[in-house]
């Protein structure tokens, strides 16, 4: 495989390359071909951030993230890859909390703002998928929206077990939903889940807190 391979809008992964990911019929010999090179590029993908991020002006930042040719939201992507920043360093045992807290320091001090940040990560195990289930019936507040997403997906249980759990909130999903929704997104290792896209954030004149 070639590493120049075009791709015709020059990503980190060539075609052949997400194909090769996206699809479970593909050889592992391919899939770890992908992998070694993701490995060299991804990593330097990294360090051309920090370039980026010194050396990009406000306006020339500003317009690549409000870029209307883009295919998808913006804002999506980027919760895409803070969720992929967070997932791999989380499952290196870095301090996840001390870099998302210095990171936003670090940009806030690029826009000549003190922040004070206040970030407690607490997490727990979903509830089994069993209990889910009932607690969705019982409409308990246990289950949260991410928990019901993964469910959503989850193979274990049927559209139609699902579908009728996902009524008792009022949800309309039907099985067939269910099951087109599953047969899109079968080699997908985590599965996606709702994105806010219009959250406005509030600055305060005299600091931030």
């Amino acid at each position: 495989m070639s590493q120049k391979e075009n791709t015709g809008d020059f990503g980190l992964l060539t075609d052949s390359e997400r194909d090769i990911l996206a699809n479970e019929e593909k050889e592992n010999a391919d899939r770890t071909e992908v992998i070694q090179h993701l490995s060299e590029q991804f990593r330097s993908c990294l360090e051309e951030a920090v370039h980026l991020y010194m050396y990009l002006s406000d306006e020339e930042l500003e317009s690549i993230f409000t870029d209307d040719e883009l295919e998808v939201d913006g804002a999506v992507s980027a919760q895409y890859m803070l969720a992929l920043l967070y997932y791999g360093l989380r499952m290196n045992d870095e301090n996840v909390e001390y870099r998302l807290t210095m990171a936003i320091k670090q940009a806030e001090s690029a826009r000549r703002r003190d922040a004070s940040v206040d970030l407690d990560i607490i997490t727990q195990p979903f509830l089994p998928p069993e209990k889910r289930l009932e607690a969705i019936k019982q409409d308990e507040e246990r289950v949260s929206v991410e928990s019901l997403e993964q469910i959503f997906y989850d193979e274990r249980f049927s559209p139609e077990e699902v579908a009728d759990a996902l009524s008792e909130l009022d949800d309309e999903t039907t099985p067939e939903d269910i099951q087109e929704a599953r047969e899109e997104t079968g080699a997908i290792e985590r599965p996606p889940i709702s994105v806010v896209t219009g959250v406005q954030v509030g600055e305060e004149q005299e600091g931030v807190k």
